[in-house]
């Protein structure tokens, strides 16, 4: 219900308004699904680098942690 409000407020701003609304939204998402793909990556990369490893060994939580921040 509130978001149907919110869009008929700025359904009612001339069509200029909107479409500079909708474009920066669109534009916001895309920079969201970058970093989500980028963070994704580094997970993948790190865990390649982990099972390469010929020796199985476990590592505290707060060392994963460490190696997935990087």
């Amino acid at each position: 219900m509130l978001k149907s409000w919110i869009r008929n407020v700025v359904a009612e701003g001339d069509g200029t308004e909107g479409n500079q609304l909708k474009a920066r939204i669109d534009e916001e998402t895309a920079e969201a699904v970058k970093a989500s793909a980028s963070a994704v990556s580094a997970i993948a990369k790190t865990n390649q680098q982990l099972l390469s490893k010929d020796e199985v060994f476990t590592l505290p939580v707060h060392d994963l942690l460490l190696l997935l921040c990087q």
